[in-house]
Order: structure tokens, then sequence, then C-alpha cells
């Protein structure tokens, strides 16, 4: 059984699905100045939006309002020549990047807030847009925080028809990600950062295993100024198990016979890195009588 439409949602535009919203978004009806000479566009979606480059001649004294167009006709707000970049817009790039950015500011200051507390920026009237003219009276942006100027670079790409709020969102939360890292990546290979302490406590240099049984790998870690993010074990260069919590442990099960280098590597919350001493361990086929 198909369920009627709930009251509570809008009307969709037939074959099209867009929500429709009186005074906002309609369809042509006959007699409607966007109808066509021979009503061709009787049907068709319309939007109360900006009216697009088409009604610029001048763009230092032109301005193309806000009106009814055909929803085809659609413009986002900026110049006419420019150009689509080559990648999805999903996510926003600059919802990523200004996020990143003010979390490395945060990071970098030791403070959230704008140096006196507040920042702005001077919009002077009619000199400002290069596409028409604008704004029409002057205007000073204010942030009191660097995220809060990162969520206006987001909100602009939404107000200008470039992301939809799906692009936005997402791209918030992987730039405070990236910005963190970022951050931490930087301080570690040129701050003051002490790297952390490491020592592989099992097994012991020179231990001998039979061959089938497995083998505990144990070792202690810690940082001075910060905390130990997990500690790594190693067999040679190869990379066998790690541990994100101490007492920081592995089991290396079954190891094949032969002779290894064992080694433990300690990473720090700023992604320092200190390698321990290296153990030499063998594994053997124990024949009795032999």
């Amino acid at each position: 059984m198909v369920k009627a439409r709930s009251r509570c949602y809008p009307p969709l535009a037939p074959e099209n699905g867009i929500p429709l919203q009186p005074g906002y978004i309609e369809l042509v009806a006959e007699g409607d100045p966007l109808a066509g000479s021979a009503g061709e566009h009787v049907g068709k979606i319309k939007l109360l939006a900006w009216r697009g480059p088409g009604y610029i001649v001048d763009p230092k004294t032109d301005e193309a309002g806000v009106g009814w167009i055909l929803a085809e006709n659609w413009w986002s707000y900026q110049r006419p020549t420019f150009v689509t970049p080559p990648f999805a817009g999903y996510v926003s790039g600059h919802s990523t990047f200004s996020r990143a950015a003010a979390e490395v500011m945060t990071a970098l200051t030791g403070d959230p807030y704008f140096p006196g507390g507040m920042s702005s920026f001077e919009i002077p009237r009619n000199e400002f847009l290069v596409f028409e003219e604008g704004p029409s009276v002057d205007m000073t942006l204010q942030w009191a925080t660097y995220r809060d100027a990162s969520d206006q670079c987001s909100l602009s790409r939404i107000w200008g028809g470039i992301h939809p709020p799906a692009d936005d969102i997402p791209g918030r939360l992987m730039g405070m990600e990236i910005g963190v890292d970022a951050f931490n990546y930087a301080s570690a290979m040129f701050g003051n950062n002490e790297p952390p302490t490491v020592n592989l406590t099992a097994p012991v240099n020179g231990a001998s295993y039979n061959w089938g049984a497995n083998i505990e790998l144990t070792a202690t870690a810690s940082d001075a100024d910060g905390s130990v993010t997990r500690v790594e074990f190693y067999q040679g260069s190869t990379l066998v198990g790690e541990d994100s919590n101490a007492p920081y442990s592995f089991t290396w099960l079954h190891p094949d016979v032969g002779d290894y280098t064992l080694t433990a590597v300690a990473i720090d919350d700023t992604g320092a890195s200190t390698t321990s001493t290296a153990v030499g361990v063998s594994v053997i086929i124990n024949i009795p009588g032999c």
C-alpha cells in the first residue's frame, strides 16, 4: 500500500523531485512572464534567485538583483568566467582547508581567539564585488576566533551556490583532524619536542625458541613532554604488531625457523619516534637425540 505524502513535506515538482516552496521555488504557469512566447516554459521550475550575469552589462554600475528565473538558467553567485575546478564538489575544499588552518593557528598561538579578541575585514560600499556593483552599504565582517572565520568561509560556499551543505560539514570534520595532524608533524620536525623513550623488555637478547612456539614481545615506553600513542614491534624492517595501551605487548605467532632481529618503536603524540636497542633471537627445530 502506498501512503499519501505527509502534509509536513512540500509538494514535489513533476518528474524532477525538487521540493516546491511557494515564493521561492514554483512551477511556471500560463500567463507567467517566464512562460515564453509560445508557452514553451509552462510547467518548468522557476526560482526566486540572483538573476545572473545576463542582466549585467557594466559590472561597475550594474547589478543583476534578485528575481524569478527559470531554474535551468540558474547561476552560482560569481563571475561568469569562473572555471569549474577539475575535482569533485564533495568534500568542499574551502571547508577543509580553512578549518585545518584554524586548527593550526589555534595550536600555534595557544589561543583560539584572534589577537585582541577580534579580527575584522572592511568591505567598502560598491567597491568590493568584481562581477556586479555591490555591496550596497559599507560592511564589516568580524570573527572572535580562527574557527569562526573558517566557518564563515565554509558557509560562503553555500551562500554563493557553489557547494550544497552536504559538502560542507564533512570537509570541516576532516579539516579538524588534518590541522592537528599537520601541526603535530611540523612540531616533531621543527619544534623542541623531546622524543619518547622505549625499551624492548622481552625477549632477551640471544633467546632461542623451538619451531612452532609463539614469541611474546613486551616493551616499556614513556614521553616526558607528552604521551605515547603506540608502540610498534618490528622484525628487521617488517612490522609484526603494535599496541596502543601500556603495558605494551604483542604475541608473534609461530615464526619460521631462522635468526631474527627484533626492535620496538615508540611514537608520541607529535609523531616523533624512538627505536629501542635491537634484540637477536633464534627459532630452531629441536630434534631429540641430536
